[in-house]
């Protein structure tokens, strides 16, 4: 028996990827030659995957997705946290000390807490929810090819609980740190609303030194292409896995805006390090490296 199982186009299609794989790109592109900007980046990835996640839970209540395309999109939703932290805190290690908004970090906040807890309810309960289109086992990656039945599924249900043990945490610090920027008079007016970076992620900056490029530059780069990598792969891999079907080509008019603007934003990335190398690099280049 062939099975197939149907899959929204609209979130996972292939110019929905396309185009959110080469934003990524673009962003990364863009790190080598500008971290500010690289910094400013950030809130486009961000409110595209917020429009994604809200997509997704719509999607959940209204239409009831097989769970092979649910494990798919967890995936999905984790590509723009690969870019968050690796990009901080080079923002952090050079002379300007770019750092991002407190706005941009709430969205990042309470995207990531819904996201950990759309993630507690499908290991625990979404998973067997009964669903006509899910005619086997869903597929979920994790170094293999494993059954989401299996033992698997323990593992991803012990992730989920660590992810959201510090929620609480969380919400007070955000809370607190609100108030502060609001009513403290001593906080000067150009770092009201900048965010500095955690002691715990000090001290890993300060495993590298003094040095404001060299060492620790190339380990948030390769980091962050390594996060980026494997979430790809990991997308990819269970769209073939799950058997999604509907998904291999730009069939919907929903792809065409995500994949224009990555096409535009990876074509601007090129243009903007070409014309940095054929210039020499320039002063900018030589503060941020």
């Amino acid at each position: 028996m062939d099975c197939r199982i149907p899959a929204d186009p609209d979130i996972l299609g292939l110019g929905v990827r396309l185009g959110v794989y080469f934003q990524f790109v673009s962003n990364i592109l863009i790190i080598l030659i500008n971290v500010e900007e690289a910094v400013s980046s950030l809130l486009v990835s961000g409110i595209l995957f917020t429009g994604i996640f809200i997509a997704e839970l719509y999607n959940l209540r209204i239409t009831n997705p097989p769970p092979s395309s649910t494990i798919t999109l967890e995936w999905f939703l984790l590509l723009d946290f690969q870019l968050l932290i690796p990009i901080i805190m080079i923002g952090e290690r050079v002379k300007t000390r770019q750092r991002i908004s407190f706005g941009l970090l709430t969205l990042f906040l309470f995207r990531y807490l819904a996201w950990n807890t759309l993630n507690l309810w499908f290991w625990f309960h979404g998973l067997t929810v009964e669903n006509k289109d899910q005619c086997m086992e869903p597929r979920v990656f994790f170094f293999g090819n494993f059954g989401a039945y299996g033992n698997i599924r323990s593992a991803f249900k012990a992730f989920t609980i660590m992810g959201a043990i510090g929620f609480p945490g969380l919400l007070v610090w955000w809370f607190i740190s609100l108030l502060q920027r609001i009513f403290d008079a001593d906080i000067p007016r150009g770092e009201r609303w900048k965010v500095k970076l955690p002691k715990y992620f000090e001290a890993i900056n300060a495993l590298f030194g003094d040095d404001e490029g060299g060492s620790v530059f190339i380990y948030h780069f390769v980091s962050t292409i390594w996060g980026l990598v494997y979430c790809i792969v990991a997308i990819e891999l269970e769209i073939r896995w799950n058997n999604l079907d509907g998904i291999g080509g730009v069939s919907t008019t929903g792809q065409i805006i995500p994949l224009v603007v990555g096409c535009l934003s990876l074509a601007r990335s090129i243009a903007l390090v070409i014309g940095h190398w054929i210039n020499g690099g320039g002063e900018d280049g030589e503060e941020e490296q």
